[in-house]
C-alpha cells in the first residue's frame, strides 16, 4: 500500500537527508530510525490507522449480516435476484468481438502444425496409456489428487448426512475410511452441546473402541495391554500433528481411567489411585500408562527435530521460506495467522531446550548468553550479564578463523605462575562477576554506581583496577603498565590481551599480583577504612647475611625434614643445610626444630646473622 503512494519515496528521502554525526555505521542507524518514524507519522496522517479501520468495517459487516431482514438490504422479487446475476456474469464474460484477427495472426510464427494437431487431438492407444501408467511412481495413481473440502452447516442433521454418504461409499468400493487417522476440530463459537452431539454422531474411534470392549469381561492385565497397544495408540497421528487442548486429554484420559477401573457401564468406579501415579514407569511403582499431554508434546516434539536437522525434507523448505527464512526453526516467532499445525509445532520447542546442550564446532549458530553450550551439572547457560560482548554474540567470536582451533586467551589466563586465588580473581574480573559499584547498583544493592574515590565516573572493572585517575601515579611508575596506557581498552578483556601479547612471564605473573594487591586494598579501604602507607622493599646491605629455614613432614615414610639456606645481600646463595629425622613432631615442634637447627648451622660456618625468616 505504501510503495503504490509517490509520496512515500519523498518521505523516506527527506528523513534519509537529515545530518547526523558520527561514525558512518551510526549514522546509517540514525537515518533508519528517522525514515521509520518518518513513515510511521506519514502514514497516520494520510492513511490513519489501517487496522483499525478494517475492525470497524468488520464489526459493520458483522452487524449488516446479524440484522433482521428489510426491504432496504434483502430483494425479494426472484426476478430482479434473478436480474441482477445474469446481468452480473453476463457482463463478466460477454465477448467484445473483436475484428482483424487474422490479420494479427499472419503475424505470428505458427508452432503447432496441423500435423501435430491432429496428432495431439486423437484418441489415446492401449500401448500410450500403458506407458505412462508404467512411468508413474509406485505409490502413485491416475485420478485427481487433492483433497475434498464439504461446506455445510454444523447441525446434527448435516452431520449424520455427510456419515450416510461416507458409508455408502464404503459400501460401493470397498474401501474403508480410516478413522482412527480423522481429525475433528471445532471452532471457538461451536457450543459444547453441539460438539458432544458431533462427536456422538461420528463415533469418535477411542469412544467407540472403549464402548464395544465393555462388554466383554477383560482381566486387569488383559486391560493393560488394549490400553497401552489400542487406546491409547488411537490419537497418536492427531498428536503428530496437533496440539491438543488440555480439556480434551483429560477426557480422553477420563475415559482410559474408567475402563481401567470398572466395566460397569456408566457408574461411577472407585479409583485405587491417582492417574499420575499409574503414570509412572513400571520400575518405580506404576504401569507405565502415557500422559496425554506429556505424550503430545513429545511427538510435537520430534516435528522440530526433524525441522531442525533433516534440512533436504520438502516439509523444511517449505517452512523455512515461509516461518523462518533468516535462522532456524527455534528463532521462529509466533504469528498470529500461522496455522494450528504451525503454533503446535512452535509450542513444542521447549520440550528440545530443556533437554539438550550444544555441541560447539565451528560456533556460528551458537549463541553465547541465550543457548545452553556449558556442560552438565551447570545451567548451561552463563550466569554473568552480557556486558562484554553483545546479547546475539555466537560462540564463534571465542573460536580463531583457523578451523578447530581456540582462543589461548583463557588458557593463558589459567596457565600465569601465580597462586590460584589471584587466577580465581583474574577469571571473576574477566567476566565481570567482581563486586563493583556497577554491578552492585545493577542488583540494587547500592543507590549509586559512582566511584568513592573519583565520583565522576561510574565503578566498573575496567575503572577500578586501571583507569580511575586515582591510580595514575601509581601505574606510571611500572615499565609494561606505562606501555598498555598508550592503548585504547575498552574493557578488562582488553587489556589482558595486550598484557599477554607485550609482556613475559615474569612481568605479566607480577603485573597480575600488583591487580590482585589494588583489589584487596580498594576493598579495605572501601569497607574497613583501613589504609597502609605503601612500603618500599629495600635488598639488606652487602656485609649482612639473611637465613632462610623451613620444614615438612613426610607421614608415610614416617620421618621429618629440615632445610636451611643462607644468603648474602645480593640474593646469592652462600650455605646450604638439608637434614633428615627419623621420627615424626608436631607442626609446632618441627618449625621450632628448623628453626633450631638454621641458628646452629650458621654458628658453626661462622657467619653473623642479619635476619631470620621461616614460616612458623
Amino acid at each position: 500500500m505504501w510503495t503504490m503512494d509517490p509520496r512515500c519515496e519523498e518521505t523516506v528521502q527527506q528523513a534519509w537527508l537529515a545530518n547526523c554525526s558520527g561514525s558512518p555505521m551510526f549514522r546509517v542507524s540514525e537515518k533508519i530510525k528517522a525514515s521509520r518514524k518518518s513513515l510511521h507519522h506519514w502514514s497516520k496522517q494520510h492513511f490513519g490507522s489501517v487496522r483499525s479501520s478494517i475492525e470497524v468495517k468488520t464489526r459493520q459487516l458483522k452487524c449488516e449480516e446479524a440484522a433482521a431482514p428489510t426491504a432496504q438490504n434483502v430483494h425479494q422479487e426472484e426476478d430482479k435476484v434473478e436480474m441482477a446475476i445474469m446481468s452480473y456474469y453476463k457482463s463478466l464474460f460477454t465477448s467484445s468481438n473483436p475484428m482483424d484477427l487474422e490479420e494479427v495472426l499472419d503475424g505470428v510464427t505458427r508452432v503447432v502444425s496441423t500435423e501435430m494437431n491432429d496428432q495431439l487431438i486423437r484418441d489415446f492407444t492401449a500401448c500410450e496409456v500403458e506407458q505412462a501408467l508404467f512411468q508413474m511412481g509406485p505409490l502413485k495413481a491416475p485420478g485427481p489428487d487433492d483433497d475434498s473440502v464439504l461446506f455445510c452447516r454444523a447441525t446434527l442433521m448435516e452431520c449424520n448426512t455427510i456419515m450416510e454418504i461416507l458409508r455408502k461409499y464404503e459400501r460401493a468400493s470397498g474401501q474403508q475410511i480410516n478413522q482412527d487417522k480423522t481429525t475433528l476440530l471445532f471452532s471457538a463459537s461451536t457450543a459444547a452441546v453441539t460438539q458432544e452431539d458431533i462427536k456422538n454422531a461420528l463415533q469418535l474411534p477411542m469412544w467407540r473402541k472403549v464402548q464395544g470392549w465393555k462388554e466383554k469381561l477383560l482381566t486387569q492385565a488383559g486391560k493393560e495391554i488394549l490400553i497401552k497397544a489400542v487406546i491409547q495408540a488411537i490419537p497418536t497421528y492427531t498428536m503428530h500433528c496437533f496440539k491438543l487442548p488440555k480439556k480434551l486429554c483429560y477426557d480422553l484420559e477420563g475415559i482410559i481411567r474408567n475402563f481401567w477401573w470398572g466395566h460397569k457401564g456408566a457408574s461411577r468406579k472407585v479409583h485405587w489411585m491417582k492417574w499420575s501415579s499409574l503414570c509412572w514407569p513400571k520400575c518405580l511403582g506404576g504401569m507405565g500408562f502415557r500422559k496425554l499431554m506429556k505424550f503430545n508434546e513429545a511427538l510435537l516434539a520430534k516435528q522440530v527435530w526433524r525441522l531442525f536437522h533433516n534440512k533436504e525434507s520438502l516439509i523444511y523448505k517449505v517452512f523455512k521460506a515461509k516461518f523462518f527464512p533468516h535462522g532456524t526453526i527455534m528463532d521462529a516467532r509466533h504469528s498470529a495467522r500461522a496455522s494450528y499445525a504451525w503454533k503446535s509445532i512452535l509450542n513444542a520447542r521447549h520440550v528440545i531446550t530443556k533437554g539438550t546442550w550444544w555441541r560447539i564446532g565451528n560456533g556460528l549458530s551458537t549463541k553465547i548468553w541465550s543457548d545452553k553450550w556449558l556442560p552438565p551439572p551447570s545451567s548451561g547457560k552463563p550466569l554473568t550479564p552480557p556486558c562484554i560482548l553483545p546479547h546475539d554474540a555466537c560462540f564463534s567470536t571465542l573460536i580463531l578463523d583457523a578451523p578447530g582451533v581456540w582462543k589461548q586467551f583463557w588458557k593463558r589466563v589459567w596457565s600465569v605462575r601465580v597462586p590460584h586465588k589471584i587466577q580465581q580473581f583474574l577469571w571473576r574480573a574477566c567476566t565481570d562477576s567482581l563486586p563493583t559499584m556497577v554491578n552492585m547498583q545493577r542488583r540494587c544493592i547500592v543507590p549509586t554506581a559512582r566511584c568513592s574515590f573519583y565520583q565522576f565516573e561510574d565503578e566498573d572493572v575496567r575503572h577500578t583496577l586501571w583507569s580511575c585517575p586515582v591510580l595514575t601515579p601509581f601505574w606510571a611508575s611500572h615499565v609494561l603498565a606505562s606501555k598498555l596506557f598508550r592503548h585504547r581498552h575498552f574493557s578488562f578483556l582488553d587489556i589482558l590481551s595486550d598484557l599477554f601479547m607485550l609482556g613475559t612471564a615474569d612481568s605479566i605473573a607480577e603485573l597480575m599480583f600488583m591487580l590482585w594487591l589494588l583489589w584487596n586494598r580498594h576493598n579495605q579501604k572501601l569497607y574497613r577504612n583501613e589504609f597502609k602507607p605503601q612500603n618500599k622493599w629495600k635488598p639488606p646491605s652487602v656485609s649482612a647475611f639473611k637465613v632462610n629455614f623451613d620444614a615438612t613432614l613426610f607421614n608415610e615414610q614416617q620421618w621429618t625434614g629440615v632445610g636451611v639456606i643462607i644468603r648474602d645481600g645480593q640474593g646469592l646463595p652462600i650455605a646450604a643445610l638439608c637434614k633428615r629425622f627419623s621420627y615424626l613432631y608436631s607442626v609446632d615442634d618441627v618449625e621450632a626444630l628448623a628453626a633450631r637447627e638454621a641458628l646452629q648451622f650458621s654458628v658453626e660456618i661462622g657467619f653473623q646473622i642479619s635476619r631470620l625468616k621461616g614460616i612458623l
